[in-house]
């Protein structure tokens, strides 16, 4: 398209966690364990060259967005998406995402915890292939276009679970699971013939899994406080520069940026949700230098925390909002679809 007011539109992402928690401690869009995944349609009504379909937001969901009429465009963790009819985006858990369509637009959005794609039990195994799929710190790719599509079976895949989610008959969870789980397995091999995703050497054992989860869960509760890598290797009972080792081998990055990215999300949450000064936020996330902070902040970003709280806010630059909102049609229990 072309047009520069889309370079202002949407806002850099939330970044993921590295490691998938079991236990999230940030709200999300839908507070709710359940369901773990739902699917809808989603039509624009509105007459304007480009109508807001989806407002600025996050969830820990992975979502995708499979284009099925007219032309949508998506800013994805400041990345700017066009989607044309029969191509999918990828939307990865944590980050912002805004949508705008033309009119008549349609798009069918599945989404799904990462969790449905674990079994019982979080093995090295399963942490060897889904860590990939929600760890952001990768860059992935997130359109793929309808040549790429042509012979893998994804938009059946993404119809199905829209159905059976639909339908909601007998097993149905383990139907969408196992469409969840083909659609992952196709991007997953997709990135890896790209050279996307990190080399498999770096396989960890039920040990090492246990080890990193205990630190991130430490991260997790304790980030607004003064944490210091050799606390970290302490809870492993480990060396500080054994544990400085093993946390670089296991998560390809330092503990200090790890907690660095941590604290930079949920000053990220706190910026979009809550009015405190950029010296309040700082603070509340366990920074003791607002330089520091503001330089932590605009290495990640490319912009300052001020304009990061700016670019979400609405702007005559914008596209309007739709005078007529946009159609969700989401699965009832009937077998057919409501209008919300």
């Amino acid at each position: 398209m072309g047009d520069s007011r889309w370079t202002d539109a949407g806002t850099a992402a939330f970044r993921a966690l590295s490691l998938p928690q079991a236990r999230r401690q940030s709200v999300r869009q839908n507070t709710s364990r359940e369901p773990t995944f739902n699917a809808h349609i989603q039509v624009n009504r509105g007459q304007e060259p480009f109508s807001l379909m989806t407002n600025s937001h996050w969830h820990d969901d992975i979502e995708i967005i499979y284009q099925k009429t007219a032309q949508s465009v998506l800013i994805i963790d400041g990345e700017y998406v066009e989607l044309e009819p029969g191509e999918l985006a990828f939307i990865n858990s944590r980050e912002a995402h805004i949508i705008y369509g033309r009119p008549d637009c349609a798009y069918l959005c599945f989404r799904f915890d990462p969790d449905v794609l674990y079994g019982t039990a979080r093995s090295s195994f399963a942490y060897r292939y889904i860590h990939p799929l929600s760890d952001q710190h990768q860059r992935p790719q997130k359109k793929f276009s309808r040549p790429e599509l042509q012979e893998s079976g994804l938009p059946e895949l993404l119809e199905d679970a829209f159905q059976e989610l639909s339908r909601r008959q007998f097993a149905y969870e383990l139907a969408v699971r196992a469409d969840a789980t083909r659609i992952s397995l196709w991007i997953l091999r997709r990135w890896e013939q790209a050279g996307m995703i990190t080399d498999r050497e770096n396989e960890l054992d039920e040990q090492d899994m246990a080890l990193l989860q205990k630190v991130c869960d430490y991260v997790d509760q304790n980030y607004a406080q003064p944490v210091q890598a050799r606390d970290a290797a302490r809870l492993c009972q480990m060396s500080y520069s054994y544990f400085s080792r093993f946390f670089k081998r296991c998560m390809g990055t330092s503990f200090t940026a790890y907690l660095n990215r941590v604290r930079l999300l949920e000053a990220e949450k706190r910026l979009l949700r809550s009015t405190d000064s950029v010296t309040e936020i700082a603070e509340k996330v366990g920074y003791t230098s607002l330089s520091y902070f503001i330089a932590c902040f605009k290495e990640s970003k490319g912009m300052s925390p001020l304009q990061f709280r700016k670019n979400l806010k609405p702007s005559d630059q914008r596209p309007a909002r739709p005078a007529q909102p946009s159609l969700i049609l989401t699965p009832s229990f009937s077998g057919g679809s409501k209008h919300v």
